[in-house]
């Protein structure tokens, strides 16, 4: 984690935190954390993961999060996350913004059952597939989205490719954004 981020033991005990959010609720880390975890490490201002909320109501899911140290950035978290789907929560001794967004589709219900486990700093840490991370990066689109994708493949060149098309030319389609598809045919 130090060739992420400055002060690898607040970075540690944050993604502590996430994975105990993770372990209590069914979910994986995506985002920044994950690239790096599955290609080449890069600077990351966040931990973003996804957690699969199930039959529990929003109370509940944001109990589990203050739980294992997250608290909220917003003065009315449940308002946000119904606007939003996501938590924007803080690790309360690190000061690391984390966001949990909360699963509901089959594609997050398949990316959580998908992630692999892997050791960062020696914490073994739930982390989104190549695959499911570069559908992800694909949808979002931004430059340094893309940018994680050219990494995650240069660096997975095995990465299910067949997969990765399905995903993206499906949500392509629903989204009606043929820059998605663009994106991926140069990309992959």
């Amino acid at each position: 984690m130090s060739s992420l981020n400055p002060n690898p033991d607040k970075w540690l005990d944050a993604l502590r935190a996430v994975q105990a959010a993770i372990d209590k609720l069914e979910g994986a880390v995506i985002g920044g954390v994950a690239v790096s975890a599955r290609s080449v490490a890069r600077f990351t201002k966040d931990i973003d993961a996804v957690c699969w909320q199930g039959d529990r109501n929003y109370g509940e899911v944001l109990a589990v999060l203050e739980s294992v140290g997250l608290r909220p950035r917003s003065s009315d978290p449940v308002a946000f996350v119904k606007k939003t789907r996501v938590f924007p929560m803080v690790h309360e001794d690190s000061s690391i913004e984390v966001d949990i967004s909360l699963g509901a589709l089959p594609f997050e219900r398949d990316l959580i059952d998908r992630a692999g486990t892997v050791s960062i700093g020696g914490l073994d840490v739930r982390i989104a597939s190549v695959e499911d991370l570069v559908v992800l990066k694909l949808i979002a689109g931004r430059p340094h989205d893309l940018g994680d994708v050219d990494q995650l493949v240069k660096v997975n060149p095995d990465l299910d490719r067949g997969y990765v098309r399905a995903l993206v030319t499906q949500f392509a389609h629903l989204l009606e954004v043929q820059e998605i598809m663009d994106n991926m045919d140069r990309l992959l």
